[in-house]
């Protein structure tokens, strides 16, 4: 098989963070560079070893963002003159990117490939209309918001909220079992968190402000209507 020589050596994440929250103040390539620092640290090799690099990533933040891929690897120690590349397939962005790597690997056109995935969707950019290039004349004119364009479906089925929506009626779910799906789903994450199951993941990301981090309490029905 096309991948039975390629191994993941080992890994780390940031938390995950809420829409505006604490980690809001941290560019991509910040929050990337972080965890790959961590990941090279935790594989055993060194960063000038590695000569390619592969991340996904959709939701553009800010012009360095084309280079993403680049930046988090230099900024994690691998040499300016290795391979680096980003990678769209939507929610899928970070798994693309994996699988990636491993062709190279597995291609021999790598050793050793760094891969990973980085969003901020607090940060998403704002687009002005294109006639702003050339420059806006008399009237109104509206900006986008990226992220909100980049939920929605643009061949007509609309936003991802609508979908789960269309899901539900299709499969004949009440919202009252949605509700009790979030919940329980909660409460295991809130358990997994204090039981340290994510522990080993998990990388440490001091901000300099933002807001408290709450979500590993305990919740109920009523807490979350």
């Amino acid at each position: 098989m096309l991948f039975d020589s390629v191994v993941i050596l080992d890994g780390a994440r940031t938390a995950i963070g809420s829409f505006g929250g604490s980690l809001a103040g941290l560019a991509p390539h910040e929050m990337g560079s972080i965890t790959a620092r961590e990941a090279i640290r935790r594989a055993g090799i060194e960063a000038e070893a590695i000569d390619h690099s592969v991340y996904g990533h959709i939701i553009t933040t800010a012009p360095q963002d084309a280079y993403l891929a680049r930046h988090i690897a230099m900024d994690a120690g691998v040499p300016d003159g290795a391979a680096a590349f980003n990678v769209n397939r939507l929610c899928g962005s970070g798994v693309q990117a994996l699988f990636s790597a491993a062709q190279q690997i597995a291609l021999g056109d790598s050793h050793f490939a760094l891969a990973g995935g980085a969003e901020s969707m607090s940060r998403g950019a704002y687009l002005l209309p294109p006639q702003a290039r050339n420059g806006l004349r008399m009237g109104h004119a509206e900006v986008t918001d990226l992220t909100l364009g980049i939920l929605s479906d643009p061949f007509g089925s609309g936003h991802m909220g609508v979908t789960a929506e269309n899901i539900a009626s299709r499969f004949g779910l009440s919202r009252e079992e949605a509700d009790q799906f979030a919940l329980e789903s909660h409460h295991k994450a809130a358990r997994a968190i204090a039981e340290g199951r994510f522990d080993g993941q998990i990388v440490p990301v001091t901000v300099r402000q933002g807001a408290r981090n709450t979500a590993s309490s305990a919740t109920s029905m009523s807490a979350m209507a």
